[in-house]
């Protein structure tokens, strides 16, 4: 199967879906999985997604880095957003030094004109874009449909980035190396919160990304702590 005929086989564009940025049983449980270290493991942070270095990566922790699985929203661009040129620039670098790219996004019916341009244009630079047919994340079946889509690779060679460890943070289940970036809107200082379902998200990834710092301190059992990028 050639690189084309995989993209069509995973979908061509997003469909994008209301119920996957909702809760589900797998994000529930994911709620509990992140009180123990091992699902917070994480490789580098990131202040925002252009500061993406992969040989600053494997110079500080050995790891090289051949495939990247990318969020959207607060990771590419603000949430249902536009995507900055800086992170388009960086994508086409990366393309152009050979590193496999996935998209991959829980993003819903909101979904606008402008982000529907920008997931064609990531499209046509050569960027595969997972449909909205596979599981959600931080469904592990997710991850593994996306690493399907960047073989040969393997998930030793590949890194998930993205803001959130309530849904990104699923690709450490799948063996997937973790970058975590700060939320886009935090970066740009956003307003009043569209709504309370909104703010309870933001707080969750908040909370998350202080346990998995300390969990980065525990005396015994815990986890090397992240490349700061």
């Amino acid at each position: 199967m050639n690189r084309g005929e995989r993209r069509i086989s995973i979908g061509a564009t997003m469909q994008p879906d209301q119920s996957r940025e909702g809760v589900t049983g797998d994000k529930i449980v994911q709620f509990f999985r992140l009180m123990l270290p091992r699902y917070t493991r994480t490789l580098a942070r990131l202040r925002r997604f252009s500061d993406l270095d992969l040989d600053a990566i494997a110079a500080a922790t050995g790891v090289t880095l051949r495939g990247l699985i990318l969020d959207v929203d607060d990771t590419l661009g603000a949430h249902h957003g536009p995507v900055p040129e800086a992170a388009f620039e960086l994508v086409q670098a990366l393309l152009d030094r050979g590193v496999r790219l996935a998209i991959y996004s829980n993003a819903d019916a909101g979904v606008n004109a402008q982000r529907r341009a920008d997931i064609a244009r990531l499209r046509d630079a050569g960027v595969i874009v997972l449909g909205g047919d596979i599981p959600a994340k931080p469904d592990v079946a997710g991850f593994r449909r996306a690493l399907d889509a960047l073989a040969p690779l393997g998930a030793r060679e590949v890194a998930m980035v993205g803001d959130n460890y309530f849904t990104d943070g699923g690709a450490i289940r799948a063996g997937v190396h973790f970058i975590k970036v700060v939320p886009v809107s935090a970066n740009l200082g956003d307003g009043p919160l569209e709504n309370l379902s909104r703010g309870a998200n933001i707080a969750l990834r908040v909370a998350f990304d202080v346990i998995s710092r300390l969990h980065e301190h525990l005396p015994a059992g815990g986890n090397p702590k992240a490349t700061r990028l």
